[in-house]
């Protein structure tokens, strides 16, 4: 869980120095993406987790492209 708050620190200052919220919402995507082999190859706690992270970045991905069109 350190790797995925240091990945959103990061993500959060590379998109406040850029401004291109696009581009966030891209990567989480691909974090959406890259959760997906943890439900099928961790079911239990870790499936969870991921389920959780999933949801969490398809909403964050959401607002963060709903931001950049205005």
């Amino acid at each position: 869980m350190r790797v995925l708050a240091v990945r959103q620190t990061l993500q959060a200052l590379v998109t406040a120095r850029s401004g291109r919220r696009s581009l966030s919402a891209a990567v989480d995507v691909l974090h959406a993406a890259s959760m997906l082999p943890v439900i099928i190859v961790a079911p239990g706690r870790a499936g969870r987790f991921a389920v959780i992270q999933i949801a969490t970045a398809v909403v964050l991905a959401t607002l963060e492209v709903a931001a950049d069109r205005r």
